[in-house]
């Protein structure tokens, strides 16, 4: 038992420590294929908000062999701001390039003398690095302008000269890692921990933030910051605290002991030794009840299960394994072709062997998913792969794209509606249908995410319409849903409906993941907001929801009504989002004459004439096709709020939307 915790904590250390890696990687790898110029400060900076995207990660720095510096940084509100230091002949400017106005008061816009301003090449993240002259671990430390503890994974980027370009420093709190230790159930009563190889105690079990205290604690006075971990010997919990000193007395990994309330106690603690880093100490620690009420029949079950293995195989092994030699020959020959990609024969194979059948069957069945396969991958990059005789390999650039995400309504009533195979059944059609305008529009689905999909336009391929394609089908979408929606009601089965929302921007498009396993994707901020957009809808009742972007991409070309300026959650910069309502030519004289009295609704909501404009408004509410309007009725409402109490004299319309 512990060491199966023991090793779902290293995963999570893993997985963690990894991604900081890969980051790093992904950037080193960028400037050696020139896609990133560490000259243009907005494309550095670009390029690390992009990879900002794990909530691990506080902070990415890149800094210059000149001393500059350039800085995306997290906020504890969840924002993303950015700053730089830039060394001249003669002074260092600071510039707070974006974000919200909190980060901006901890980071002003100054000029110092080059004694007195930053200079990178003095940091120590900067010179262990050049120091080593490869990717390294930095000490655990506490942030001075936050109540978090980090660790550093810097990397020096050389050119193939060997000259040093810059060192790039992906920064991780750990506090996530004491909150995945309160969410372990082990046994009834036990707890699990993780001590640095400084004797500091870095994860214990929390269920939020807000329970840090149990990890910090304040630093003494006239120490350089204001709090400090608790060493081994100081953490509030007695259990941990008591096996802790135990183990550092005595040196054993597995020992009894007392607990703090006096009850006997069993610890388990292992070192893990991360690579090319820190060394770790995992430790589980919980009462002896817990384990021996069921030592006496687990061990009687499995002597049991044993002994009748041990019969079963000496009955019947050499027969079987007679009788399997010779279908496994054929299923040789086959999974051969498959490795050839040879998809085409479709061999059965005879046995009374069942499980013979069995992989048989799996055979065949791996060839026909391979076939289907295809059909849900960029099948042009694998194309242009093959014709090169290369394997996929990391990489990206950044690219502008539009995205797309879509969601179904009101899926989880639905679900428990529906039983489990009808439910899988109906969504498999909703699946294939959906995927197959995505293609037929040429573009690439990324993944499945749930009951939501994830696609995206201009990669592999780059496409000039791109914003047009992935709008096409968000309409053409809606059009198969409005058919499947006809059969379905009349089998009286649930429909599905479905939320769109579309943003195009700038990410990062490439082979991302680690060196045996990678996926075509994309990372970047620009997703997420397409992400916000489809939530969006839920607000306003409509179906697809497109951003300022890509509305300034596409429209000529087609009908669209502005919704509202909202500054979505992460984002402190409010935007202008739009309803796709059709195809230029297609709209009606009673929507035309809807549409205009709605934009002249907008333009006296947005000039804060609340009372002309909630008239405007229900005047709009009349003309509309649809019956209720939700978004005139929205608006309405926020302006006899506004009546009431007017929004500040800097008001631009814009309206935090704080849900996912």
């Amino acid at each position: 038992m512990s060491s199966k915790v023991s090793d779902g904590i290293t995963a999570e250390i893993n997985l963690l420590m990894s991604s900081a890696e890969k980051t790093n990687a992904v950037i080193e790898l960028m400037v050696a294929q020139g896609s990133l110029d560490l000259n243009n400060g907005k494309l550095v900076m670009d390029a690390a908000e992009a990879l900002l995207q794990n909530e691990g990660f506080t902070s990415i720095e890149i800094g210059l062999p000149t001393g500059s510096k350039y800085k995306v940084e997290r906020a504890i509100n969840g924002s993303i701001f950015r700053y730089s230091d830039i060394r001249t002949s003669s002074s260092v400017m600071r510039t707070f390039h974006e974000g919200d106005p909190d980060s901006r008061a901890q980071h002003p816009d100054s000029v110092k003398t080059l004694e007195e301003g930053y200079d990178a090449r003095k940091r120590p993240w900067f010179v262990k690095a050049v120091t080593v002259g490869k990717t390294i671990w930095t000490d655990m430390y506490v942030s001075s302008t936050s109540k978090q503890f980090l660790y550093s994974c810097v990397t020096p980027i050389y050119d193939k000269d060997g000259a040093l370009l810059a060192v790039t420093s992906t920064n991780v709190k750990l506090i996530g890692l004491s909150q995945f230790l309160g969410r372990l159930k082990i046994l009834d009563h036990g707890k699990a921990f993780v001590v640095n190889d400084q004797d500091q105690v870095i994860a214990v079990p929390i269920k939020s933030t807000e329970e840090i205290d149990h990890l910090l604690k304040p630093s003494p006075e006239g120490s350089a910051e204001p709090y400090q971990l608790y060493g081994s010997e100081e953490v509030p919990d007695r259990d941990i605290r008591l096996a802790l000193i135990a183990y550092r007395r005595d040196g054993k990994p597995f020992f009894e002991m007392k607990g703090g309330n006096g009850e006997p106690y069993v610890a388990d603690l292992v070192r893990y030794p991360y690579k090319g880093g820190p060394t770790f100490i995992i430790g589980v620690v919980f009462p002896k009840r817990d384990i021996m009420g069921d030592i006496s029949r687990n061990t009687r079950l499995m002597l049991l299960a044993v002994l009748l293995f041990l019969l079963v195989a000496v009955l019947v092994g050499f027969r079987i394994a007679k009788r399997i030699s010779r279908s496994l020959a054929i299923l040789c020959d086959e999974v051969d072709k498959v490795s050839r990609l040879e998809l085409g024969s479709d061999t059965v194979v005879e046995s009374r062997i069942q499980e013979v059948v069995r992989i048989g069957e799996s055979v065949q069945n791996m060839k026909r998913g391979l076939r289907s396969f295809k059909k849900y991958v960029p099948v042009e990059l694998v194309m242009q792969l093959n014709a090169l005789k290369r394997e996929a390999v990391l990489g990206g650039e950044l690219r502008e794209l539009t995205i797309f995400f879509s969601d179904i309504a009101n899926f989880t009533t639905i679900s428990e509606e529906l039983a489990p195979e009808c439910l899988v059944q109906r969504l498999g059609v909703y699946f294939d249908g959906m995927s197959r305008v995505v293609l037929d529009h040429a573009g690439t689905l990324d993944k499945y995410i749930g009951d939501a999909i994830m696609a995206f336009w201009g990669a592999p391929s780059p496409r000039e319409n791109h914003a047009y394609l992935a709008c096409a089908t968000a309409l053409q979408c809606q059009q198969y849903l409005d058919k499947l929606a006809i059969k379905w009601q009349a089998e009286s089965h649930p429909v599905f409906r479905t939320r769109i929302g579309i943003h195009t921007g700038k990410v990062i498009v490439g082979n991302i993941g680690s060196e045996d396993r990678i996926n075509y994707t994309i990372i970047g901020d620009a997703a997420n907001l397409a992400s916000r957009l489809e939530g969006l809808n839920k607000l306003y009742q409509t179906q697809i929801i497109i951003s300022e972007d890509t509305y300034n991409q596409v429209k000529d070309r087609f009908v669209v009504r502005k919704l509202d300026r909202i500054a979505v959650q992460g984002k402190s910069r409010g935007i202008l989002v739009y309803e796709l309502i059709g195809t230029c030519g297609e709209s009606v004289p009673a929507q035309e004459t809807f549409l205009r009295k709605y934009e002249q609704a907008m333009d006296l909501y947005l000039c804060r004439s609340w009372a002309e404009a909630r008239q405007a408004f229900a005047a709009a509410q009349k003309l509309s096709p649809r019956g209720i309007d939700y978004p005139s009725e929205l608006l309405s409402s926020r302006c006899e709020e506004f009546m009431r109490v007017a929004p500040e004299a800097g008001w631009n319309g814009s309206f935090a939307y704080t849900s996912k």
